[in-house]
């Protein structure tokens, strides 16, 4: 994931599907977004590339490689926790993509893919990444804002230290924590 100057998430997009019309749509529909696009078209090479740079958000044909596509869902999850795996599947392997859910798939599109579906799902990982990223900053600004106080708590305490030693020792003892 990267964030652009325009506060914008772009995403790294895999799709592992041997499907041409689908990699093309993909790739139509990605051009000029600022998402960058990885294609393979066989799971080994899919699950190689993931392994080389995980992705945001992985769509893959569950009926590839004689279903083995299904186990791809459930590899890809283990191998990168916080990569989006969403199934692909057509209306007579809808079974396989229903299953991918339960093995940590995060969604079911069915083929052929239209332009717009991919869009909304493409929408709705950036959002749900986008919330993570705030969270987790405002968790470190929380951190930081307790940590903060606890300092000026420490300081605090300064005038009320029965000895210029002390109060020199508390000094040190803060300095030290702030470092």
């Amino acid at each position: 994931m990267i964030i652009e100057p325009s506060g914008r998430t772009s995403l790294m997009v895999m799709a592992i599907v041997d499907d041409h019309v689908t990699l093309d749509l993909m790739q139509r529909t990605l051009d000029g977004s600022g998402d960058s696009l990885s294609m393979a078209t066989n799971l080994a090479e899919g699950l190689a590339r993931t392994a080389a740079e995980v992705p945001d958000i992985v769509f893959v044909d569950v009926s590839l490689g004689r279903n083995a596509g299904l186990a791809v869902v459930h590899h890809l999850r283990a191998l990168a926790p916080t990569v989006q795996v969403y199934a692909m599947a057509r209306a007579d392997r809808l079974e396989l993509g229903t299953q991918a859910g339960s093995l940590g798939g995060a969604g079911l599109l069915m083929l052929p893919l239209s332009g717009d579906e991919l869009l909304t799902v493409l929408a709705d990982v950036r959002a749900r990444r986008n919330e993570r990223l705030l969270r987790e900053k405002l968790e470190r600004d929380a951190q930081e804002s307790r940590r903060g106080v606890s300092l000026l708590g420490r300081v605090a305490e300064l005038p009320e230290a029965p000895t210029p030693r002390e109060a020199a020792e508390l000094l040190v003892e803060l300095r030290q924590h702030e470092v």
